[in-house]
Parts: structure tokens; sequence; C-alpha cells
């Protein structure tokens, strides 16, 4: 009592001081704490608030998400469809056009062979070619609008007639003349190897297999004869 008159705390009174005051932190730190929890929880609740009414709009553009790559992926197996498609008909096409060519060109073949078979058989049936030729001659010069009969004569200075005959008469000339350049007795035999390709695509002599353009050539039919 006579510290306590002298002016001096009470240590008791002290401690008991620091015991409130540790209480009261104590308590504090316990109501921070909560309160930081009820913030936490807040925020969670918030951010449920805000999915929830969101949601719709997720749902959506997760279901547009979807779409889009189920479309993407169906525009590309399409296009990868046609592609294929557009390739299938460009080798489609390019087959065609060779078929059609080689038709065409077989097609020729026959034709020009068929033409060489009559051509040798009226030959043959004249038996001399210049007979044949002038039959061709007359034929053509039926149909020519080109004069037989030569309009004009001229004389040279020597007094000399140099009369140009007509166009008729120097065919014939040439047809008729030895001096041609056409050995008309030669050997038959130079022929031969044509002949026998023109008798065996006209069906005469042994077929192959239809087609004139696998058939044996004039050279291999010669080479064969030799042999």
């Amino acid at each position: 009592s006579r510290e306590i008159a002298a002016g001096k705390s009470d240590p008791i009174e002290t401690l008991f001081d620091q015991l409130r005051m540790r209480r009261l932190a104590d308590e504090q730190r316990a109501t921070f704490a909560k309160q930081e929890e009820a913030a936490q929880q807040q925020v969670a609740l918030n951010q449920a608030k805000a999915k929830a009414e969101r949601q719709t709009e997720l749902t959506q553009s997760a279901i547009a998400v979807e779409i889009a790559k189920n479309r993407g992926q169906a525009e590309f197996a399409e296009a990868e469809q046609l592609a294929k498609k557009q390739v299938t008909l460009a080798e489609g096409e390019a087959r065609a056009k060779e078929l059609i060519g080689k038709g065409e060109s077989s097609r020729i073949a026959q034709v020009g062979l068929a033409e060489a078979a009559v051509t040798l058989q009226k030959v043959s049936a004249y038996r001399d070619p210049r007979l044949y030729a002038l039959n061709v001659f007359a034929d053509q010069f039926s149909k020519s609008v080109q004069p037989l009969v030569p309009s004009r004569l001229f004389i040279s200075n020597a007094g000399e007639s140099q009369a140009r005959g007509s166009v008729l008469e120097t065919l014939l000339s040439l047809i008729l003349s030895e001096k041609a350049g056409i050995n008309l007795q030669e050997n038959a035999s130079t022929s031969k190897p044509m002949e026998d390709f023109i008798r065996q695509f006209t069906g005469s002599g042994s077929a192959g297999n239809g087609d004139p353009l696998k058939r044996e050539t004039p050279a291999a039919a010669e080479k064969s004869a030799s042999r």
C-alpha cells in the first residue's frame, strides 16, 4: 500500500491489464479470421452468382463451338470428296479421249488400207498401170475447167512452130512415154509384199486379230517372204 501511495503501479493490476489486452488481441485475431473467411465466401458466392447468370450464354457458346467444329469437318470431307471426283472425272475424260484417238486412227488406217486395196485391184484389173492412170486422168479432165485445146499458137523467130500442146496432150505424152522415169517392165516381185499385205487385209490371206494396225506390215511381210 505504501508503494501504491507513493505513485507506483500495482503489479497485479498490470498483469490483469496485460491479460485483458492479450485476450482482446486474440478476439480481434479471431474476428479478422472470420471476416477473411466471410470475404472469401462472399467472393465465391459472387462468382457462383455471376456464373449462374451467364450459364445460358456459356452453354450457347459451347454449342456454337461444337457446331462450328462439326461444320468445318463436314466441309473438309465434302471438299475432299469433290477433289477425288474431279480427279476421277479428269482421268476418265483423258482415257476417253485416248480411246477416241486410237479408234479414229484405226478407222483412218482401215480406210486408207481399203482404198489402197481397191486401187491395187483396179490396177491389176487393167493389167497395165498406164491404162489405169489414163482412165483416172480422163475422169478428172471431164470435170476440169482447164481448156483442153490451146487457144494461141506461138511461133519463134526461126520460123519453127513451137506449138505448146494442150494439158491433155502433155499428160498423155507423159503417161504413155517410156521416158517418164518409171520402168513398167520391172519385176513384179517388188510390189509383192504390199500385195500380200493388202490381200491379208481384205481377208483373202491369213487374218490376224482384226486390227489392221497390228497386222504384218509390208516390210515384215517381205522379210518373212525372204525367209
